[in-house]
C-alpha cells in the first residue's frame, strides 16, 4: 500500500467520523518566553487580540520594563496591537513592571494584580486603557472599569 492510499483512507476516515480534537502543545513554555526578545514578547499578545473586540478603539500604553532596561509603547488602532521600542507618542497610561514580573503573569503563574498589589508594579494615568486592552485578547479578561461589568471567574491577565 503507497502513502497515498495511507493518505486518501486517513481523509475518508475524517469525514465519516469528524475530525479527531488532538491537544495543541503550547509554545508558551517558561524557557521559550524568557528567552524571547521583548519585540517577539509583545507579539504574543498582539497575535491574541480580537480585532472584532477591540473595533476602532483608539489606546496607547507605555510599557517600562526597568530590570532589563527598555521601555515599550503598545498601539492598538483598527483592531490591531502594534509595538514600537522606546517612547513615542503621549500614552494613556504607564505601565512600570519588571520583565520576570510579566513573564509570570504572560505564564499564568500569577496575575496582573499580584505586582501591582505588592508595588513592585505600577499604572499611572488611565488604568481604564490597560484593562480595555486586556478585554480585547481572545482569553483575558472581559473586565473594563468603564463598563461596570466582569466576569466573576476570570482575572486580568495577558495570555498566550
Amino acid at each position: 500500500m503507497s502513502e497515498r492510499d495511507d493518505k486518501g483512507r486517513a481523509g475518508a476516515s475524517e469525514l465519516r467520523n469528524g475530525v479527531l480534537d488532538l491537544p495543541v502543545p503550547s509554545s508558551a513554555g517558561p524557557d521559550n518566553v524568557r528567552a524571547m526578545t521583548t519585540s517577539l514578547f509583545w507579539d504574543y499578545p498582539a497575535m491574541r487580540l480580537n480585532g472584532a473586540k477591540a473595533g476602532d478603539r483608539r489606546l496607547t500604553l507605555a510599557c517600562e520594563l526597568p530590570d532589563v532596561g527598555e521601555t515599550w509603547t503598545l498601539t492598538m488602532r483598527h483592531g490591531t496591537l502594534g509595538h514600537f521600542a522606546g517612547g513615542g507618542e503621549s500614552a494613556d497610561a504607564t505601565v512600570t513592571i519588571d520583565r520576570a514580573d510579566l513573564d509570570r503573569v504572560i505564564l499564568k503563574a500569577t496575575t496582573l494584580e499580584a505586582p501591582l498589589g505588592d508595588g513592585t508594579a505600577r499604572i499611572e494615568g488611565d488604568a481604564g486603557a490597560l484593562h480595555d486592552l486586556l478585554a480585547t485578547s481572545t482569553s483575558g479578561s472581559t473586565s473594563s472599569p468603564r463598563s461596570g461589568t466582569a466576569d466573576s471567574h476570570r482575572k486580568d491577565t495577558l495570555c498566550l
